[in-house]
């Protein structure tokens, strides 16, 4: 059987101002895994709503936190996999309550890449300097 990995991922999101973003906000990554797709559907952690699967990967909606923090936690019997790419989604929501897309790349170009392995933890974060 596949052993016991983990995946997390988080990004941190700050106002122009340096204050963390809380409200208004909706953020997505989408984990660009061929070998573990029907697995993350089964093993995901936290308080994600929108497990969704296109011919790009999964599509998670964030938890998120009064700290700015949005992040996504998975756990399970994965198989090993390299070079997973991940993309981020920012949307905020308009004074009439729908959501705005900020950034999305429908050719799935990834952000950055993980690997999936011998029960190591991946952890990818990203805060802005």
């Amino acid at each position: 059987s596949a052993p016991i990995n983990e995946i997390r991922i988080s990004v941190t999101l700050r106002t122009k101002i340096g204050e963390p973003v809380t409200e208004n906000t909706q953020v997505r990554f989408i984990i660009g895994t061929s070998l573990n797709r029907a697995r993350l559907d089964e093993i995901v952690l936290g308080e994600v709503e929108d497990l969704v699967g296109d011919v790009n990967g999964i599509h998670v909606k964030a938890s998120g936190d009064v700290n700015g923090v949005f992040w996504f936690h998975a756990r399970g019997q994965l198989q090993n996999e390299s070079n997973v790419g991940w993309v981020l989604l920012v949307s905020t929501v308009t004074e009439f309550g729908e959501y705005l897309v900020e950034f999305y790349n429908s050719n799935f170009k990834p952000f950055r890449y993980f690997d999936i392995s011998g029960g190591v933890v991946t952890s990818v974060s990203i805060t802005p300097t």
